[in-house]
């Protein structure tokens, strides 16, 4: 159970919107912020949207705690994100964020008790909630970050703010020891940024998480994933609809120590999420079979 102000992000996914609002209603005893992004102009999309919309509706009616905010156009995968969350902080001081589509326990509620003083300080940018497969038994540090449910302050959002939405983002190479230094990751991030700037796809993450590395921040993780992604599909705004983390389970929260911050660990998460070395070749290996591998 928890008294801090949550955020949930959605589009076009009412199933698990309503799910999630159930859950959070059941969980919580603070505000339930909601922000539903608008449809895109096919008949699909409206549907999906005005099915998330009573959902809103209906359970704001019920609840005062639920507070909404109901996009009347498609602000995007983007910036409909961004909107979201610059709402969410015009009005809480701190808060966790979750898209509609993170599954989570009572797990998470935990975690943000036990570490909440570790943004507030200052001392670290925010507390995620999804551990990809780091297997240390305790809780730790990173250079890193994950979007995939997270809690921070309005204080390091704005700090982040002007820098996430700078047209020429890009990840600096930083002091050996930061994962900025290592040209996989860099690569990662700037071709994901770059492709935003192109237009081939609308997201908001690799831009937080490209910051993040270059105002050398640090999150907390959980010893054991605390959510799971759920909404792998084609109405979602992902462009990868591969589902890598089917293996990942929802676990309870066990109160373990914290490990400081090392840049082994960084390696290792690197390696979980496809931006080392290894992965950047075998990338661009599968990439050269698409494209030569048939012959044409």
């Amino acid at each position: 159970m928890t008294s801090e102000p949550i955020l949930v992000i959605a589009y076009n996914k009412p199933d698990l919107l309503s799910v999630s609002l159930d859950k959070l209603i059941f969980l919580t005893q603070g505000k339930v912020y909601v922000h539903l992004d608008g449809p895109q102009l096919n008949a699909r999309s409206q549907e999906l949207n005005f099915e998330c919309k009573s959902i809103v509706e209906k359970a704001a009616s019920k609840n005062p705690r639920i507070v909404y905010k109901i996009q009347p156009s498609n602000l995007g995968g983007q910036f409909g994100v961004l909107a979201a969350i610059d709402w969410f902080f015009q009005n809480e001081t701190f808060g966790i964020i979750l898209e509609e589509d993170i599954g989570f326990g009572d797990g998470i509620f935990d975690f943000v008790s036990r570490y909440k003083a570790e943004v507030t300080r200052g001392e670290a940018f925010a507390l995620c909630f999804f551990n990809p497969g780091l297997g240390l038994n305790q809780d730790f540090l990173l250079n890193h970050w994950l979007p995939w449910g997270w809690a921070t302050s309005s204080e390091n959002w704005s700090s982040i703010s002007a820098d996430i939405r700078n047209p020429d983002l890009t990840v600096k190479r930083g002091p050996t020891g930061n994962p900025s230094s290592r040209f996989a990751v860099r690569c990662y991030l700037n071709s994901i940024i770059l492709k935003v700037k192109s237009g081939e796809v609308r997201t908001w993450d690799a831009q937080v998480h490209a910051t993040v590395l270059n105002q050398r921040f640090s999150s907390v993780f959980p010893s054991k994933s605390l959510t799971k992604h759920l909404g792998i599909s084609p109405e979602a705004t992902h462009a990868d609809l591969v589902d890598w983390w089917k293996h990942i389970n929802v676990s309870e929260y066990e109160t373990k120590n914290l490990v400081g911050l090392k840049d082994s660990n960084n390696k290792t998460f690197e390696k979980l999420w496809r931006m080392s070395r290894r992965a950047l070749l075998s990338n661009a290996f599968h990439n050269f079979l698409l494209k030569f591998g048939s012959g044409k």
